[in-house]
């Protein structure tokens, strides 16, 4: 199901595909070089990935008339990382961030991840991967393999107890951000990172504008520049790190249910079961108050999800 969606014109997502697409096989060569440890690969991948401004003309333009557009791609490690990193609460270690400036208006649009090297069994990926569901529909776990970086949805992650499966489907990164992300099929215009504060900033379900301290390690951003539209500034709440999975991020009931449009009453009760597999207290035992609190709570949410959904049918 398609998210909010930023307006991009089609010229400079293809554009930008095209420059993903040629540096991927170059990423992938430097898996072994990188490998020791995931903060490297992904500083790697992003040192492949930037690219100063290029410029692409848009014939026909919902904003404008004919003109140029300009994009780049850039990468940004952060200091301040330790014992006491945000990433322990967050469950996130990186973000991909896609910006669109028009004028004085600047829209944004967000990509939690958590990066693992080879993944087969690991508890702690899917420690994480829990954590990340207040951010559900942007947020995935990057798993780097010499012969593929692979985009997991954190479900899958879930419901294998974070053991690789003999099938597993995932995404290659090239597509996964030059289709799912440029698409807004994936990420949230809403969540977004401001770097000089070190807040993270997200919309929650009840509408409320939500922060926290959130020291990120790593960014890779994609620019894009258009002309003249002014805007303004919202407001938000700052919330404590300890209170951070009270403010679920804002999403629809049929995403919570992964359900595509046209969906028939028999599709969303399998949905919800195959939901209550991944998330139900039962299929879990962690001893951990957060982790067993946070399951109770998407199963909770995906009860809703699915109650709000049948009586729209009835309806």
């Amino acid at each position: 199901m398609t998210r909010k969606k930023l307006y991009i014109p089609e010229e400079v997502k293809a554009d930008i595909k095209k420059h993903i697409s040629s540096k991927y096989p170059l990423a992938l060569e430097g898996f072994f070089s990188a490998s020791e440890e995931e903060d490297a690969l992904t500083g790697d991948l992003g040192g492949t990935l930037r690219i100063k401004n290029q410029r692409v003309f848009v014939k026909d333009s919902q904003i404008e008339t004919p003109g140029e557009w300009t994009w780049s791609i850039n990468y940004h490690k952060f200091r301040g990382r330790g014992p006491g990193a945000t990433e322990n609460k967050l469950g996130a270690d990186g973000i991909f961030e896609l910006t669109l400036q028009i004028g004085n208006r600047v829209e944004k649009k967000s990509l939690l991840f958590q990066s693992k090297i080879s993944w087969k069994d690991d508890p702690n990926i899917l420690r994480e991967a829990i954590k990340l569901t207040t951010w559900r529909e942007a947020a995935f776990v990057l798993n780097f393999t010499p012969t593929e970086y692979e985009a997991i949805d954190l479900d899958t992650i879930i419901k294998s107890r974070g053991k690789r499966p003999s099938k597993i489907n995932f995404t290659p990164l090239d597509q996964f951000i030059g289709e799912n992300f440029l698409e807004c099929i994936v990420g949230d215009i809403d969540l977004r990172y401001n770097a000089t504060t070190r807040k993270l900033f997200w919309r929650t379900n009840d509408g409320q504008y939500v922060s926290t301290k959130f020291s990120i390690p790593q960014r890779i951003a994609i620019q894009i520049n258009a002309p003249d539209l002014d805007t303004s500034n919202s407001k938000y709440r700052e919330i404590k790190n300890e209170d951070i999975h009270n403010f679920r991020m804002n999403t629809s009931a049929e995403e919570i249910l992964s359900l595509e449009n046209n969906y028939s009453p028999n599709e969303l009760k399998k949905a919800r079961a195959a939901k209550a597999l991944i998330y139900h207290s039962d299929a879990h035992s962690f001893g951990d108050k957060l982790l067993d609190e946070l399951l109770k709570v998407r199963m909770q949410e995906i009860n809703v999800a699915h109650d709000f959904l049948k009586s729209s049918i009835k309806e």
